[in-house]
């Protein structure tokens, strides 16, 4: 499932995400903030960092937020069962 759409999150969302993830570099932060957060172009926002780096840094953050996702679907159904 492709999680990263721009502007997806808001910052505190990705900062949360962020800490999940081993994303170091000042820069490709930047960059992932102007894409997931302000909602700039891939092309725009990677603009000044490698394009490479970039996309490895998405698709760490991707599996993070796909995974989160699960776990939540799984609490809720655990929740849902317990409810009954």
């Amino acid at each position: 499932m492709k999680m990263h759409i721009p502007g997806i999150l808001d910052e505190e969302q990705f900062i949360i995400v962020l800490e999940m993830c081993s994303v170091s570099s000042d820069d490709i932060i930047h960059a992932l903030s102007c894409y997931l957060v302000d909602g700039e172009p891939e092309p725009i926002a990677a603009l000044l960092v490698d394009f490479s780096n970039f996309k490895r840094a998405l698709k760490r953050i991707n599996r993070v937020m796909e995974l989160t996702e699960k776990y939540n679907d799984l609490k809720m159904g655990k929740i849902k069962h317990a409810k009954k």
